[in-house]
């Protein structure tokens, strides 16, 4: 997988953006959400009526997205809120299986 090719001793670097392009989610939509078409670390309000839910489906979707096709758990920067404690752990740990 991917995130053999680009460990070493010190653990995988491997820069989100190069991932998540690579997975072909620039431009994808979920919602009024989307990965910008450009900027893939970029998550916009494409038809101007995003909510928060939408946006964070889309990240758990980018997530899962890069995790099944490479084996690298995207970690979020931003910080959410309005979501419970359970659904943050949605964003910040892996699933323990990939279907």
């Amino acid at each position: 997988q991917l995130a053999q090719q680009f460990s070493s001793d010190e653990g995988v670097k491997i820069h989100a953006a190069f991932l998540i392009d690579a997975c072909g989610l620039k431009g994808h939509q979920l919602g009024g959400a989307a990965v910008h078409h450009q900027h893939a670390l970029v998550l916009v309000n494409k038809t101007g009526s995003a909510t928060a839910a939408d946006i964070f489906a889309l990240a758990q979707h980018v997530q899962h997205t890069a995790y099944s096709r490479t084996g690298v758990w995207l970690q979020p920067e931003p910080q959410f809120v309005g979501f419970t404690p359970a659904e943050l752990t949605k964003l910040y740990q892996p699933p323990a299986t990939v279907n």
